[in-house]
């Protein structure tokens, strides 16, 4: 689904609802009320999200991108493209990624789902890949399930090999 109008598109993938709400209604609602800032708003802000992201420094940034009060918009296709994109590795505690990691995590995911809204289609090195020999060494790539939802994680085990504690 795609709503344009002249100064701004929205574009929906593959969801089985769509509200579409004014700005005030908007801020009222108590579900959106509680979303973190969203990836795509011309005011993101990849510092506040990054703070944002440190409360709870035991946490694997793959999940933690997915926590949709810390940042909205992200899912599984963005959360792992991004870790590849800057070869960060999503099973890293976010207690252990330097603010820039962080950052230019969440600036390439903010790239890629632009990219993504321009083209209608997400570009993908990774995910649902799993098997496959990675784009930029040739691993083959690796997926398992993540965080409490268990949500499934793509990644390159050489090219995102930096990581200390993996579960």
């Amino acid at each position: 689904m795609i709503l344009s109008a002249e100064e701004t598109e929205a574009v929906q993938f593959g969801g089985s609802t769509l509200r579409v709400l004014s700005v005030s209604r908007l801020r009222r609602d108590p579900v959106l009320a509680r979303l973190g800032p969203d990836i795509l708003a011309p005011s993101f802000d990849a510092g506040e999200v990054a703070d944002a992201l440190r409360t709870a420094p035991e946490r694997q940034l793959g999940d933690a991108l997915l926590d949709q009060h810390l940042v909205a918009g992200i899912g599984n296709i963005f959360k792992s493209e991004a870790c590849f994109a800057t070869r960060v590795n999503p099973w890293t505690p976010i207690g252990e990624l330097s603010n820039d990691e962080l950052q230019q995590t969440l600036a390439a995911a903010r790239r890629l789902m632009q990219a993504s809204v321009a083209s209608g289609r997400p570009d993908r090195a990774v995910y649902h890949r799993a098997g496959q020999p990675c784009p930029s060494c040739g691993t083959s790539i690796s997926a398992r399930g993540q965080g409490d939802a268990n949500r499934r994680t793509y990644w390159c085990p050489h090219c995102q090999a930096g990581v200390k504690r993996a579960k």
